[in-house]
């Protein structure tokens, strides 16, 4: 499963109470409240900084609102029982770096791996993705 945001597993909590709590732990300030679906320059900046002109173009195509009022409402449950790891875009600007290598040590017992660019990585850095994606086979 690939997803940006690591749940608090086991603690009766949902997605929605974590961001309600601390939203600003998990996102950086000039994110918060902006609509990439809406204005692509913001996109561009939030989200595919990082990514050549057409690679861009194309990403713009996959946009899709992230609505806080319908986040899931449902707790985490447990911690899943297969092995897990944590890919961190080192230049995110939309949810931050620190607070997502640290989920990864608390929530999933991993060290988070960084890789170069911004909250895209299977985007813009899809070699260096695959490299760890590969690596976590081999051993």
């Amino acid at each position: 499963m690939t997803r940006a945001y690591v749940p608090a597993f086991g603690t009766g909590g949902s997605l929605r109470d974590e961001v309600t709590a601390d939203v600003a732990e998990l996102f950086h300030t000039e994110w918060q409240g902006v609509d990439p679906t809406a204005d692509l320059a913001a996109a561009d900046h939030f989200l595919f900084h990082d990514c050549p002109p057409g690679v861009r173009s194309w990403a713009h195509g996959t946009l899709r609102l992230f609505h806080p009022a319908v986040l899931p409402t449902q707790p985490a449950g447990s911690r899943p029982a297969i092995p897990s790891t944590v890919i961190v875009p080192a230049e995110d600007r939309t949810l931050r770096s620190s607070w997502m290598r640290a989920a990864a040590r608390l929530r999933l017992g991993v060290e988070a791996h960084d890789v170069p660019g911004g909250h895209c990585p299977h985007v813009s850095q899809p070699a260096a993705v695959a490299e760890i994606l590969g690596e976590l086979v081999r051993h």
